[in-house]
């Protein structure tokens, strides 16, 4: 099902993924053999098997499928190949993460965005429990279907150094082109999105994107943090706003959606701080403890290596 190509490139790709900037990240075009990859396409399933539902509970512009086994056979076949010792080796040469653990499903799913979806810059939640063990998200490893798709109609995925502050922020933007592998760190600094869709008027296309996410039971004490849902930053206003501009009945419209939208989000995280405290309250599992001392001398150490190693 993987290229064969792709366990010769393992020591190349793992070179890429550990100088990519502003974090680890590879991009792995061919991933899948050929004949597969069309069989994940020609199997996607329909925007309404899905879940729009977004994290404000809002009906969205993108579809969440995470049920391989109601798919078909190609992806009952892709759920057997993200759990096997072949695919995890592959991924744990080009990553140098070692104890790797891909959980049945994958953990993401099939994703479907239509025209006018986006994916502000977020970093991802950082544990999940699992029978009874709290594990540590360490990459997500994301696959795309998209034949002939134009840089021009958006949702390119994009990987940003620091999206809260704009004026310094620099990004690399990858298409989401057919049987493309994109393979990322998760961590604490591994701000990720992508552009808003546009596609022509004509068009009945989507988005069309397959996320694996794996996870360890330990991670280096420099990377560790408290427990917490995606954080997402939203986009700065169009540079037309600026002073001296007259607003339009549009830019009004615009205005009043960002609006809306970090209302929406205020909520949302209100909502979040009420979780986490229940789950303080009750005494739910919770990642171990770390030595303050340890913390600190882990903290240096990265610091140390972000000033005088790879940034």
């Amino acid at each position: 099902m993987i290229d064969g190509a792709i366990a010769g490139q393992l020591d190349k790709l793992n070179q890429k993924y550990a100088e990519a900037q502003p974090f680890p990240h590879v991009v792995v075009d061919n991933f899948f053999a050929t004949d597969f990859a069309e069989g994940l396409l020609a199997d996607f399933p329909p925007f309404a098997a899905g879940n729009a539902t977004n994290e404000v509970g809002k009906q969205g512009k993108k579809s969440v499928n995470p049920d391989f086994d109601s798919m078909g056979k190609t992806y009952r076949e892709l759920g057997k190949l993200i759990v096997s010792p072949e695919f995890i080796a592959a991924i744990e040469k080009i990553t140098g993460i070692e104890d790797l653990v891909a959980l049945p499903g994958g953990a993401g799913g099939t994703h479907e965005s239509r025209t006018g979806a986006d994916l502000s810059p977020h970093i991802d939640y950082n544990y999940i429990d699992y029978k009874g063990h709290v594990l540590h998200r360490r990459l997500n490893v994301l696959f795309y279907l998209n034949k002939d798709w134009q840089q021009e109609w958006g949702g390119n995925f994009e990987v940003h150094s620091n999206p809260r502050k704009p004026s310094e922020n620099t990004f690399f933007s990858y298409q989401p082109d057919f049987n493309r592998c994109i393979i990322m760190e998760t961590s604490e600094r591994s701000w990720h999105g992508y552009d808003p869709i546009r596609l022509p008027e004509s068009s009945d296309n989507s988005r069309k994107s397959i996320s694996i996410y794996l996870f360890s039971a330990t991670r280096p004490e420099e990377e560790i943090a408290p427990r917490h849902s995606t954080f997402y930053v939203q986009r700065p206003l169009a540079p037309k706003f600026r002073e001296g501009h007259t607003l339009s009945e549009q830019d009004m419209r615009e205005l009043q959606g960002h609006i809306i939208r970090r209302d929406h989000w205020i909520t949302f995280y209100q909502n979040e701080v009420l979780r986490f405290s229940a789950m303080n309250t009750h005494q739910a599992t919770s990642p171990p403890q770390i030595n303050p001392a340890s913390r600190l001398a882990g903290r240096i150490r990265y610091l140390l290596r972000r000033l005088f190693g790879r940034a």
